[in-house]
């Protein structure tokens, strides 16, 4: 859930990139990322 939300923030431009690759590979590391990450 928190995932599919900082993905809609990414794609609306209120998060930067640099934090969204941040919360990327810290949910990777915990292995619950999706596995679909395109924008």
């Amino acid at each position: 859930m928190a995932l599919a939300l900082m993905k809609h923030l990414f794609n609306q431009g209120k998060i930067s990139e640099k934090v969204y690759k941040k919360i990327l590979s810290k949910y990777e590391k915990k292995g619950l990322a999706e596995s679909n990450n395109s924008c």
